[in-house]
């Protein structure tokens, strides 16, 4: 997922935004929506990806607050969600010198 946010430290990352990258993956039982071929039986992938899109338009300092706040919505409102590895990257963030990106992976 691709986003522009207003993450970040500086007054410019604030007001201007930034360029992310986020992925995502999970477990999740497969057998019931295999069988019933039906999306209320699975995980609704648009739902996930809608929460994490209004996660990274909130305004916050650092990609660690943000990590943890799509954790616990996920684990909130979609909690048939198990095992989760998020990544949150940073595009050229202003660290002084060319670096592609900064970020963050978590898994829980």
């Amino acid at each position: 997922m691709r986003f522009h946010s207003p993450i970040g430290v500086s007054e410019q990352e604030k007001n201007q935004g930034n360029d992310f990258s986020v992925n995502i993956s999970f477990e999740a039982d497969i057998v019931r929506p295999g069988i019933s071929d039906n999306l209320n039986d699975a995980v609704d992938y648009c739902a996930v990806y809608n929460l994490i899109k209004e996660e990274m338009m909130q305004p916050a300092n650092l990609i660690e607050n943000v990590v943890h706040r799509i954790l616990q919505r996920i684990r909130l409102e979609i909690p048939h969600i198990g095992r989760i590895k998020l990544d949150i990257f940073k595009h050229n963030p202003p660290v002084g010198g060319p670096v592609a990106y900064s970020g963050i992976s978590i898994e829980g």
